[in-house]
């Protein structure tokens, strides 16, 4: 059994941000003569942002997690009348 050739067209595409096309950029510099190093900044920085920013989400559920732990522990016995658990809910009644 054969499997279809793929076209050019039909390759999956990177996204602009992925390592892949930022190596390729890096390399399309070298070779028009020129030092990556303004490419290799902006890509550091850019990565670095988006870094930053996953953390502050990272943060801010960790505080959401910690405090359902907290009211969950301060409450080892909540009326449970839901059809989920109490302790999932955005405002738990004790």
């Amino acid at each position: 059994m054969r499997l279809p050739s793929r076209s050019a067209s039909s390759a999956p595409r990177r996204p602009p941000g992925s390592p892949s096309t930022r190596f390729r950029r890096i390399l399309a510099a070298r070779q028009d003569g020129r030092k990556p190093c303004e490419h290799v900044k902006a890509d550091l920085d850019s990565h670095l942002k988006t870094v930053r920013a996953q953390i502050a989400h990272l943060q801010t559920l960790e505080a959401q997690l910690q405090a359902k732990v907290t009211w969950a522990e301060e409450h080892p016995d909540p009326a449970c009348d839901s059809a989920g658990c109490v302790y999932l809910e955005d405002t738990p009644r004790a």
